[in-house]
């Protein structure tokens, strides 16, 4: 039997949580308006604030489902039997967040790629996150046709069951690609060692995080059918592609910071226009502090056997022998 605490907790703590990550998509946001935003191209300046504006209103839709159930119906034994307004548009514009981010890093993953596999692995992508949104809004739309009551959205489970497959699919696919460019470009000799140990940990960081909430979520509906505990992570899962999307774009100055400007380029294939060169200027990116720099003495020492075989006479090497040599290096 179905208790409300499995219907109103899990609501309760996805509000809480979309709430809490809301703050970090505004950190986020006013670090990629004060440092990154200005060499973007249009579409991707374009596209990072319809993405907030989109996840804005979502959270606007959450905290008027929680008021419904936790204020205007509190204690009704009924308060499930028509569900609010906001629920099903939440839904909706969290399967047009999620298709959307996805597509973008298909496209991003081919521009770093750009050969024959990432076309492959961009179409891949594309359709997977294509199929999700047009599931989520088919899912939406049947609902609202049959009346926004919870058993009638719960009925829906085949389309659920496709909606939350192709999300965690397209999630654990964009994962491994990023993963797997990463490490070829390790084997490249063209970057640092450094440059690939640091793209490589982001796009685990990244790419995985959206993979495994969204491979929980999955799991969670499957697992506990007829409740709402799934949605807390549904609630969630749109901030997160919010968070990662940021993350992606403020972290080629991070990068430029870390790694030396010549790293700017590689992650800016495709994002910024023309009116910015390709090695970004660092001069005015926050730094971590001034660089320390000592002195290191070094003593020359050799052996006087050694120095005889290549012809030099051992009266002037035991002169060169009391020389010091002192230099100043950057650490």
């Amino acid at each position: 039997m179905v208790t409300v605490a499995q219907m109103a907790g899990p609501l309760i703590i996805g509000c809480a949580l979309n709430w809490l990550l809301y703050g970090a998509v505004l950190i986020q946001l006013y670090n990629y308006h004060t440092s990154t935003e200005p060499g973007d191209r249009l579409v991707i300046r374009i596209f990072v604030y319809a993405i907030f504006i989109v996840e804005t209103a979502v959270t606007s839709l959450i905290t008027n489902t929680m008021w419904n159930f936790v204020i205007i119906r509190w204690g009704q034994p009924t308060a499930f039997d028509q569900l609010p307004p906001s629920v099903l548009p939440t839904a909706g514009m969290s399967a047009l967040v999620a298709a959307s981010v996805q597509v973008f890093f298909a496209w991003y993953i081919y521009k770093l790629r750009q050969n024959k596999k990432g076309l492959v692995g961009f179409m891949v992508i594309a359709l997977l996150a294509t199929t999700s949104c047009a599931t989520g809004l088919a899912m939406v739309g049947k609902a609202a046709a049959l009346g926004s009551g919870a058993a009638q959205l719960i009925s829906l489970r085949a389309f659920t069951t496709v909606w939350y497959s192709c999300i965690a699919a397209c999630n654990i696919l964009i994962a491994v690609s990023m993963t797997v460019i990463m490490l070829t470009t390790k084997r490249s000799p063209g970057h640092s060692r450094s440059l690939s140990n640091y793209l490589l940990a982001f796009s685990i960081e990244t790419g995985a995080v959206l993979a495994v909430v969204s491979t929980i979520q999955l799991t969670l509906y499957l697992t506990f059918p007829g409740t709402f505990i799934h949605l807390t992570l549904m609630y969630v899962l749109g901030k997160l592609y919010a968070v990662v999307l940021l993350a992606c774009m403020n972290g080629r100055h991070r990068s430029a910071n870390i790694l030396g400007p010549s790293h700017f380029a590689f992650l800016s294939q495709g994002l910024e226009g023309t009116e910015r060169t390709q090695v970004a200027d660092t001069s005015s990116m926050p730094s971590f502090g001034p660089r320390p720099s000592m002195e290191i003495s070094v003593m020359l020492h050799s052996d006087k056997g050694d120095m005889a075989k290549f012809g030099q006479p051992l009266a002037e090497f035991d002169r060169a022998s009391s020389v010091q040599s002192q230099s100043t290096v950057d650490v």
